[in-house]
């Protein structure tokens, strides 16, 4: 399921970067056993599993988006028409 959220997007208001999904390809990963920072991150997503996560403030940043306007005539000054707006969602949204 996590192969399927796309990566290289911008960052999201939790701030949670989308290489939260990237387990096993770190330098010190053996095959195996996870790096520090796989356990890490299978930690955490383990937490999402947690109903008393979700109870706590800091997982509703997970549920914000922001709108970000794009410039479809960058550089030139664009028009109402010439806009593209996307909503920026955390990879953990996306996850769920």
């Amino acid at each position: 399921m996590a192969r399927n959220v796309k990566t290289s997007r911008a960052i999201s208001h939790d701030s949670f970067p989308d290489k939260i999904f990237e387990l096993g390809k770190d330098k010190n990963c053996k095959k195996g056993l996870p790096c520090t920072a796989c356990s890490k991150k299978i930690n955490f997503l383990r937490s999402l599993l947690n109903p008393n996560y979700w109870r706590t403030p800091e997982s509703k940043e997970h549920l914000v988006g922001r709108l970000v306007c794009l410039n479809k005539k960058y550089p030139k000054l664009p028009n109402i028409p010439d806009y593209r707006p996307i909503v920026v969602l955390s990879p953990v949204y996306k996850f769920l």
